[in-house]
């Protein structure tokens, strides 16, 4: 990677199109979901919660205590505007500061983790520290873009610092203390897709109207993915990681 990605927080809330978007791809973001809420348990902590595109499905799908986390300003101010649950909390939370993870005294069954690792310029602390916040049996359910040959100015505009292997995201999470206990790919059909518009095209944004069309289809797509093709591959990769209970404490 040659250039810079644009930083994740600003004045203006910098991921606000991105996110925005996102939210309204409402079939696309259930079958997401119904991916990973089957590894989810208990409490549960979300980190880079955004607009509440997830948040509001974990408040209803589960009994416990919820942790939506930010580290735009603009999104916890509207997280904090728009959930008043005495069950959820809302806290600043940067992955590679000590202080913020200090301030969270709660311990977790679960944190939840869509599209987030790819914005922290050190993902491996980011690991490590996020487990310092899970229970002995907690896990972490994440998930991340794939494919080094998609990285694009797409990429650089979302604030991506990279897009994964399987083999990388592999030895980040045991470097960080974990074991791998699942993991799958997701999104194939977006695979031609990203090529195309990011790679070939050089688009900088992810262009609304074809996610519409995505969104639209979803149900058709997640067929084909899930019982023809098996999740062969993917653009995403979510992975189900528990904390290596004998050599966690080393790696912090």
């Amino acid at each position: 990677m040659t250039k810079t990605p644009k930083e994740y927080i600003s004045a203006e809330g910098s991921m606000n199109y991105e996110l925005e978007l996102t939210k309204k791809q409402f079939n696309f973001n259930n079958w997401l979901y119904s991916k990973m809420i089957p590894y989810l348990k208990g409490d549960i902590l979300e980190t880079g919660s955004g607009c509440g595109t997830f948040s509001e499905r974990l408040i209803r799908d589960f009994k416990g205590k919820i942790y939506l986390t930010e580290i735009d300003p603009l999104f916890l101010k509207q997280l904090k505007k728009n959930y008043e649950d005495k069950r959820v909390h809302i806290a600043k939370l940067d992955l590679n500061n000590k202080k913020d993870f200090s301030k969270i005294k709660t311990r977790f069954d679960s944190i939840f983790s869509s599209n987030v690792l790819e914005h922290i310029k050190d993902d491996i602390l980011a690991l490590k520290l996020l487990g310092t916040l899970l229970k002995p049996e907690g896990r972490i359910v994440l998930l991340v873009p794939c494919h080094k040959f998609l990285f694009s100015d797409i990429d650089i505009e979302e604030g991506h610092y990279r897009r994964y292997t399987k083999k990388e995201l592999r030895e980040k999470a045991k470097k960080a203390g974990f074991e791998i206990k699942k993991e799958f790919w997701f999104d194939m059909i977006a695979v031609p897709a990203r090529y195309i518009s990011g790679n070939l095209l050089k688009i900088k944004k992810t262009p609304a109207g074809s996610l519409g069309l995505f969104n639209r289809l979803i149900h058709l797509i997640a067929f084909i993915e899930d019982k023809i093709l098996r999740n062969s591959l993917g653009v995403s990769r979510i992975i189900v990681i528990e904390k290596n209970q004998e050599d966690f404490k080393k790696h912090l």
